[in-house]
């Protein structure tokens, strides 16, 4: 578990309706103290490099074995012997692969029934043996054994907020926790839009507990369709060991929330522990970045990109990027959090935290990897590599020795 009070810290002493990033979020528990944390550099810094890494999936459309190809990955997760369990978003499969990449077993793929899938968000090993895997078109937590996968239970996830279940969920003690939208009526007239978002813990029974509310994802309004906001902020959390840490990407500040009393852990009332930040510089969003997003976009023609020029022209777009990207935690309980990257720039730099709240290094990994699953303990990180074809192969890099 994060530490409350650190050397050198800030300490705020009776902490009412604590804010977020944004000043959005509250905690429902916040009468105890809460530290700040700020991080200035210099860092040391490690490269994980590509020359040691074993690569799982075809980069050749010749090739026979069709579970070689992955497409619309969402989880990568290492396993007892070298094996990897790989959760395919397009073809709504879990796969096991033996470590030569061969397949082992796989799950039924897409439908309502026990064991498939409409959509594939997820996939863990939250329990040892055990694999979950959350769909959240059905809220449905499904969970095989890590062995051969043999489908062991369902379960099904409701919100509070309306009987919704959540669109994002992560490992917990006891359970999960996840991220549900409050959804709301659409403006009159075109615009920003961000509905409030709950983060809470869910346990058997429907059991659930808020951990916080905040602003969830800018999206644009164009008077008929609700659209992604290019260059817009979205709400991310990590989970471990009890701990929920929640950013809103709008500067480089995330909330570190733990339970309060002796209820645990879905009954438990939460509270704000800690505001890390760090220093990182505002990028400003110009009109270079614009031709770049729609040059990256799926337009296939010189007319549908210049539409998409017209139209990003016409939104009040960020003026800034998102602070940072993705989040997520190690099996020795560092957070990892991505760096904001600028669009056409090869750089794929991760912040890496400390159960203090203090970063303790940054780590550049190969450009086009996505981590996934990072393990220290084994020296090890698996993720998603995109080619230069758009095509997506898992890869289990070397972490470098730490000096």
């Amino acid at each position: 578990m994060w530490k409350r009070v650190m050397a050198g810290s800030l300490l705020l002493c009776g902490v009412s309706s604590p804010s977020v990033a944004n000043g959005q979020a509250s905690g429902r528990a916040d009468t105890a103290d809460t530290t700040i944390v700020d991080n200035f550099g210099p860092f040391p810094s490690w490269v994980v490099d590509e020359d040691r890494k074993v690569v799982v999936g075809a980069e050749s459309i010749e090739a026979e074995e069709s579970e070689q190809f992955f497409s619309r990955v969402t989880a990568v997760v290492m396993l007892d012997g070298d094996r990897v369990a790989v959760a395919d978003g397009a073809s709504r499969e879990v796969r096991l692969l033996s470590p030569d990449g061969v397949l082992e077993a796989s799950s039924p793929g897409m439908g309502e029934g026990l064991g498939t899938f409409l959509r594939l968000d997820w996939l863990a090993e939250c329990r040892e043996g055990e694999l979950d895997a959350y769909d959240s078109a059905l809220g449905r937590i499904t969970t095989f054994s890590s062995a051969d996968l043999t489908l062991l239970d369902t379960r099904q996830l409701m919100s509070s907020a309306g009987g919704r279940p959540p669109f994002t969920v992560r490992c917990f003690p006891g359970g999960w926790v996840g991220r549900t939208t409050h959804l709301r009526a659409l403006p009159s007239s075109p615009g920003l839009v961000q509905w409030p978002i709950s983060v809470e813990t869910f346990g058997d029974g429907h059991k659930t507990s808020l951990v916080a509310t905040m602003l969830g994802d800018e999206r644009y309004f164009d008077g008929a369709h609700l659209r992604t906001l290019a260059f817009g902020s979205k709400s991310v959390f990590a989970a471990s060991h009890g701990t929920i840490v929640i950013g809103t990407q709008s500067k480089p500040e995330v909330a570190v929330y733990e339970p309060t009393g002796d209820a645990w852990p879905v009954d438990a009332l939460w509270h704000l522990s800690q505001l890390v930040r760090w220093d990182a510089s505002a990028m400003p969003v110009t009109d270079q970045d614009v031709e770049v997003f729609a040059n990256q976009s799926r337009a296939r023609t010189n007319q549908e990109r210049a539409a998409l020029r017209r139209s990003l022209r016409q939104h009040t777009l960020p003026e800034h990027y998102p602070a940072f990207g993705n989040m997520l935690f190690d099996d020795n309980g560092h957070l990892w959090i991505e760096a904001s990257q600028r669009l056409g720039v090869t750089e794929n730099k991760w912040w890496v935290f400390s159960p203090s709240g203090h970063v303790v290094r940054t780590v550049s990994f190969p450009n086009g990897f996505r981590p996934m699953d990072i393990s220290p303990s084994s020296g090890k990180v698996a993720g998603v590599y995109t080619t230069s074809l758009s095509v997506e192969l898992v890869w289990i890099l070397d972490l470098p020795v730490a000096p």
